[in-house]
């Protein structure tokens, strides 16, 4: 994952991530397999058939809620959608996403902790 500096702030970059990525193609797979249009999941889940197709891609994550429709509504568990752990590259990139967003929240309790001149967090 890449920190891009925009006007003194890091923000996370909004580069695709292995997980998205497995996750996406997981719904391209079962969407196939069981013969539903991209548009039947999107009502499914209350987005646009535009919006499966950047989940389907990677391009945009879900959030949880959605993922335990789209379970109910394929009856798979939840985890079918997750990468096997022996995927190594794939739990490596997440774990490279929390140590950022650790070290960014570190970052973070120490510019706290300076403005208010005390340790606040």
């Amino acid at each position: 994952m890449r920190i891009n500096k925009d006007k003194g702030r890091e923000s996370l970059d909004n580069s695709m991530h292995s997980i998205d990525v497995h996750v996406g193609k997981t719904l391209r797979r079962l969407r196939r397999q069981m013969g539903y249009r991209q548009k039947d999941i999107a009502d499914v889940i209350g987005v646009s058939f535009q919006q499966i197709q950047k989940y389907e891609k990677g391009d945009n994550r879900f959030n949880f809620s959605q993922l335990c429709m789209l379970a109910q509504f394929f009856n798979v568990k939840v985890s079918s959608f997750l990468p096997d752990p022996d995927e190594k590259d794939v739990i490596n990139s997440a774990l490279d996403q929390i140590n950022l967003i650790n070290t960014q929240l570190d970052n973070v309790r120490v510019s706290v902790n300076k403005m208010v001149g005390r340790k606040v967090c």
